[in-house]
């Protein structure tokens, strides 16, 4: 088995240099990206595999994995509950012997955390809502371990996705099933990558079925009920004569439909409003009136994503492995079926 002695040999390096890169302290340290690369892909040539990862996964270890849940410090917070709750009862209903990990981290800051993940301090890795930045820098790393990306698209690593372009095509066609022509969209103001994706395949699909919507008509805030109140506010003093609304995330619906109704906009009389389900919440029930939705299934994702890393971990196997989930079409009162 290769050592960091093998590695520093191989690159012309110090073990100390190796050993700092392995500690994820390689920019503290002044050690320059091109040592850190040369440091990589030898580890790659080698096959290196910290002492810690061979003894949790030599046959016969009856320790529990440990299964690190990397998940972004931010609005999304909002999100981190459903998919708990759908890996720990999936964890619960397989007797999956294993430990997770909840690890909040920045976007584009994911390379703080190179020691633990270059180190094998974890079984298996879980990464939601990574960022492109940090999506390239995973994809350089050396990881010995599996690591299943969600709603992200990798050749890499293992991923589990709800199909987006789906999701885009089954919005347009409810409005196309409506005869609407005129239509509004309340997205993000940020380029996340499934969210955009999303909303680019949403006016894809509306293009392409006659359906054309004005970039004026196009209203962009923070991915938040108070970025969704401003939305509708700004909608409302524009004069604008859509017939509906698309909102790419639940959070701006609920703030849309707080403004609407203090405005004396009646939903769905005058105005239907159909959004993204990614929260999860029952909100999405009890608003006023209850939101029609297309429904990310986290729970499918969430049980996906752990049969995934219990076969990976059973099999020792790195191959990447890519599942794509349908979305799901709920119709409440916001938005009512032809």
């Amino acid at each position: 088995m290769a050592t960091v002695k093998d590695i520093a040999e191989k690159v012309g390096v110090s073990a100390t240099t190796v050993s700092i890169v392995l500690n994820g302290k390689a920019e503290q340290r002044g050690i320059t990206k091109t040592t850190q690369d040369k440091i990589y892909q030898a580890m790659k040539e080698l096959g290196y595999q910290p002492n810690l990862s061979a003894r949790r996964l030599r046959a016969g270890d009856d320790e529990p994995a440990v299964i690190a849940f990397f998940w972004p410090a931010d609005f999304r917070l909002s999100i981190l509950a459903s998919f708990l709750n759908a890996y720990s009862r999936r964890i619960r209903e397989t007797g999956f012997n294993c430990e997770l990990v909840v690890q909040a981290y920045e976007n584009d800051a994911l390379e703080k955390y190179a020691g633990s993940l270059l180190k094998n301090t974890y079984n298996a890795v879980i990464v939601g809502a990574c960022s492109r930045k940090d999506l390239l820098y995973l994809e350089s790393l050396p990881l010995m371990i599996p690591v299943v990306l969600v709603n992200r698209t990798s050749s890499v690593f293992s991923t589990v996705n709800v199909d987006n372009d789906a999701i885009g095509q089954l919005a347009a066609q409810q409005f196309l099933g409506k005869g609407y022509k005129k239509l509004a969209v309340f997205s993000s103001g940020k380029q996340f990558i499934a969210t955009h994706r999303r909303t680019e395949a949403f006016l894809s699909s509306c293009s392409q079925m006659g359906i054309a919507i004005e970039k004026s008509h196009i209203f962009q805030d923070d991915s938040t009920a108070e970025g969704g109140y401003r939305m509708a506010e700004a909608f409302c003093c524009s004069g604008c004569s859509a017939q509906a609304v698309f909102c790419d995330y639940d959070a701006i619906a609920f703030g849309a439909l707080k403004a609407f109704h203090e405005r004396g906009v009646r939903v769905p009389e005058e105005l239907e409003l159909l959004s993204i389900d990614v929260t999860g919440s029952e909100l999405t029930t009890h608003s006023t009136p209850a939101l029609s939705v297309i429904k990310m299934p986290t729970g499918v994702i969430g049980a996906s994503v752990i049969d995934l890393l219990e076969e990976k971990l059973s099999t020792h196997d790195l191959a990447p492995v890519h599942i794509e989930i349908p979305p799901e079409l709920i119709i409440r009162e916001s938005f009512l079926l032809p």
